[in-house]
């Protein structure tokens, strides 16, 4: 079926295949689960992938031809063949070819070729290879480390979800879910080219599930709220906000939130969360993203996460260090 339906939602139910291959990203599995890229997750072929990732998530091509070539270029592999190519193609064209005869054949070689031409495929379970020329990494936000992970740790998913949704609205927003890859790396730094990768993945993940109404985070600036009384900006809720102002979220439309159940469906169930189609029955506008994500917004929401985890880390010096130490006032200058 093309993804293409009128109704997206049509044929595409969560089913999990018994040996399935499977990567260390929900955004991935829940694509396999539902059908919309091959449900055994192998030979996935370089447009497959892309379309998907830009139809389901919303992310515009850009967006989308970077995250396919990043999982391509580090975990693809060289494979003779197509799938489009009928079971026995290779033995009829060496009949054709080892006959007299087949010089008249010339149009069903020709048909047959394809299947001896390389492309390029991806198995899901290669992204989970580890090595500084692959994508898995240290910091991931539900998978343990140093392993091969293709399934979330029900543990670690629990942990991030109350961890990141510990507030009134019991959601998560940009900035708690950077604060807890920001306390992963605490106890494990990475290389750069992997963290880079990772605040990718922590903005990705944001950006794809988050809310729709910015009023609805609770890191909101309103303009009521930016002129709180001076007796309120001691408390947590306005250190919050400052941090927010700071980090220019409303600059970047960063605003929104993830409710935890939302959060488990995806990251621990690894299916598209309830109602993440539009249904005009029901007048329900979808939970998928209306607009679609840029390259420029995924880069300035990973740009957010590496503020915040700057910040913990400089928390975290300063912290250790003895109190005349002075700090430099350039490791300050992004607040």
């Amino acid at each position: 079926m093309s993804p293409q339906s009128s109704n997206p939602s049509e044929g595409h139910s969560f089913e999990v295949p018994a040996n399935a291959s499977r990567a260390p990203c929900p955004a991935l599995n829940a694509l396999a689960n539902h059908g919309y890229i091959s449900r055994d997750g192998r030979n996935l072929s370089f447009f497959e992938l892309l379309g998907a990732l830009s139809y389901v998530y919303n992310l515009s091509y850009p967006l989308a031809l970077l995250v396919t070539v990043a999982g391509f270029i580090t975990c693809g592999k060289i494979q003779f063949g197509d799938a489009s190519i009928p079971t026995g193609a290779q033995s009829e064209l060496s009949e054709k070819l080892s006959k007299p005869s087949a010089l008249s054949s010339s149009i069903d070689i020709l048909h047959s070729l394809p299947a001896y031409i390389p492309r390029v495929t991806l198995d899901l379970a290669s992204l989970s290879k580890r090595g500084f020329f692959k994508i898995a990494h240290n910091a991931s936000l539900v998978h343990p480390r140093d392993v091969e992970s293709i399934s979330p740790h029900p543990g670690l998913v629990a942990l991030f979800i109350a961890t990141a949704c510990r507030n009134k609205q019991n959601s998560a927003s940009l900035v708690s879910i950077a604060r807890f890859h920001a306390a992963r790396l605490k106890s494990q730094p990475i290389d750069s080219a992997h963290e880079k990768a990772a605040r990718g993945e922590c903005a990705l993940a944001f950006l794809v599930l988050r809310g729709r109404h910015p009023e609805e985070d609770p890191s909101y600036i309103s303009p009521s709220r930016a002129k709180m009384s001076s007796r309120a900006r001691g408390s947590p809720e306005m250190e919050e906000t400052k941090v927010n102002r700071k980090l220019a979220l409303d600059r970047f439309e960063l605003h929104g939130i993830i409710p935890a159940e939302r959060m488990e469906q995806w990251f621990g169930e690894e299916r598209l969360p309830d109602g993440w189609w539009p249904d005009s029955e029901e007048g329900s506008p979808g939970v998928r993203p209306i607009k679609t994500i840029s390259l420029i917004q995924a880069a300035s929401a990973a740009y957010v996460v590496g503020q915040v985890v700057d910040q913990v880390v400089l928390t975290s010096t300063r912290k250790s260090k003895p109190m005349d130490t002075p700090v430099s006032k350039h490791s300050m200058s992004w607040l």
